[in-house]
C-alpha cells in the first residue's frame, strides 16, 4: 500500500529494542510507525505532524517520563483527541493507573506485551480513526453539496425575480402605454377627420392633450430603459464632490412649468456648503422622479419642500409635500417591483410608480437607503440617504 495510504502510529520509547519490537509486532499491518526514542523527541515530531491515530507511549523514560509527555501533548489543540495507550510494566497500583488516566491515557498495557492483544487493540483504534476520518470527509462533502444548493437557490430565486420583473415590463407596457397612445391616435384622427370643422382654440386644446400624452409616454419609456440598464449593469456610475444645491436646482428647474400649472410652490432652499459624494445624472434623476411624484399628488395651491442635512457621514435629503398622502398599507409596497402601485394624481395624471423603483435603484447604488414618511389627507415625505466625500463613499466607485 502507498506510504500516504497508510494510518501512522507514534510509538515513544527510550530503549532502541522496544521499539524495534512494536514495529516487529505492528509490520504485517496497513500501518506506518513513526519511532521516538524520548519524550522529547516525540513532541517535537507531533509539532511538524499532527495526522496519527495512535500513540504507544512508554511510562518510565527518562529527563521526561510517559506521564508528562502525555500532558504536554494534551495541550496541542490538534492532538487533544488522539488515544494514548500506556506500555509499562509500572501500572501495577491503583495509584499509577489513575494517574494514566489523568494524564490523558485511554488504555495501558502491562509489560510483557501480548502481542495479539496489543494488536486487536491497535486495531480498534486505527478502526476508530478511519470511521472518523470517512465522517469527517462525508460532512465536507455535506458542507460543500449545501454550500453549492445554496448558491443554487439563491440563483434560482435570482432567476424567478427576474422573470417576474421582466412580466412587469410587459404588463407595463401593455397596460400604461395603452393609455396614452390611445389618447394620441383618439386625438389625432379627431385632427384629422374635423380639422376643418374646428376652430382655434379647440385645435389648440386638442394639440396641448397630444402633447401630454407623448410627454407621458417617453417619461414611462426613460424610466424603464433606464431601469433596465441598472439592472444590467449598463447604466454609468461615476460618483464625485458635488454642490447639492447647484444640482437640485438643476434638477428640479425642467418641472417649475408642470408645478406652476397647478399653482404649487417649490421650495428647495438649503444650506450652499453642503456637498455630497455621488453620480449627478443618478441624483438628478432620483430628485426628479420624486418631485414630479409630489407634484402629482400635491393640490392646486399646495408647497413641495426640498432639504438636505448632514447626519454622520450622510447627507438625508427631504422631499415633503402636503398633498393626499398615502394610505399605511399601501406604504411598504411603494418600492416592490411585484407591487408597483399605479394611483391617479390630483388632476387625473397617470403613472406606474415605476420611477420610484427607479430612485431605490440608483439611491442603493451609492450605498444609500430611501423611505417614505406619509399621512392620508396631510402629505407625504420621502427621504433618502447618500455619502458625504469619505475615503469610504469613494470606494463605491471602485
Amino acid at each position: 500500500m502507498a506510504e500516504n495510504n497508510l494510518v501512522k502510529i507514534l510509538m515513544v520509547d527510550d530503549l532502541a529494542e522496544n521499539l524495534f519490537a512494536l514495529d516487529v509486532i505492528l509490520s504485517n499491518e496497513d500501518y506506518l510507525c513513526v519511532k521516538a526514542g524520548s519524550g522529547t523527541e516525540a513532541l517535537n515530531i507531533l509539532h511538524r505532524e499532527q495526522d496519527f491515530a495512535l500513540i504507544l507511549m512508554d511510562v518510565q523514560m527518562p529527563t521526561m517520563d510517559g506521564f508528562e509527555t502525555v500532558e504536554l501533548i494534551r495541550q496541542i489543540e490538534k492532538l487533544k483527541h488522539v488515544p494514548i495507550i500506556f506500555l509499562t510494566a509500572s501500572m501495577d497500583t491503583a495509584v499509577n493507573i489513575f494517574k494514566g488516566y489523568h494524564a490523558g491515557a485511554v488504555d495501558y498495557m502491562i509489560k510483557p506485551l501480548s502481542p495479539e492483544i496489543l494488536k486487536a487493540k491497535v486495531a480498534v483504534f486505527v478502526d476508530l480513526f478511519k470511521k472518523t476520518h470517512e465522517l469527517l470527509i462525508q460532512y465536507k462533502e455535506k458542507e460543500k453539496l449545501t454550500t453549492e444548493l445554496t448558491i443554487a437557490n439563491k440563483e434560482l430565486k435570482q432567476l424567478l425575480q427576474l422573470n417576474a420583473d421582466k412580466n412587469r415590463f410587459i404588463s407595463i407596457l401593455a397596460h400604461d402605454l395603452r393609455s396614452p397612445f390611445n389618447n394620441l391616435l383618439g386625438l389625432s384622427e379627431v385632427l384629422i377627420e374635423d380639422i376643418h370643422k374646428l376652430n382655434t382654440d379647440e385645435i389648440e386644446e386638442i394639440a396641448n392633450n397630444i402633447n401630454k400624452s407623448a410627454k407621458s409616454s417617453f417619461k414611462l419609456l426613460e424610466n424603464i430603459l433606464s431601469w433596465a440598464k441598472v439592472q444590467q449593469g449598463k447604466f454609468p456610475f461615476d460618483p464625485q464632490l458635488l454642490s447639492f444645491t447647484d444640482n437640485c436646482k438643476d434638477a428640479v428647474e425642467v418641472l417649475n412649468p408642470i408645478a406652476k400649472a397647478k399653482n404649487i410652490a417649490l421650495d428647495y432652499s438649503t444650506a450652499d456648503h453642503i456637498n455630497i459624494f455621488a453620480d449627478v445624472d443618478m441624483l438628478k434623476a432620483v430628485l426628479r422622479n420624486l418631485v414630479s411624484n409630489a407634484i402629482k399628488f400635491t393640490n392646486n395651491g399646495g408647497t413641495i419642500s426640498i432639504t438636505a442635512k448632514q447626519i454622520d457621514s450622510n447627507i438625508t435629503i427631504s422631499v415633503s409635500d402636503n398633498g393626499i398622502g398615502i394610505a399605511p398599507h399601501n406604504l411598504m409596497k411603494l418600492f416592490e417591483m411585484s407591487e408597483v402601485i399605479s394611483t391617479k394624481g390630483t388632476a387625473e395624471e397617470t403613472g406606474t410608480g415605476l420611477g420610484l423603483l427607479l430612485c431605490k435603484e440608483f439611491v442603493e447604488k451609492h450605498g444609500g437607503k430611501i423611505w417614505v414618511e406619509s399621512e392620508v389627507g396631510k402629505g407625504s415625505n420621502f427621504k433618502f440617504t447618500l455619502p458625504i466625500f469619505t475615503e469610504q463613499a469613494n470606494d463605491i466607485n471602485n
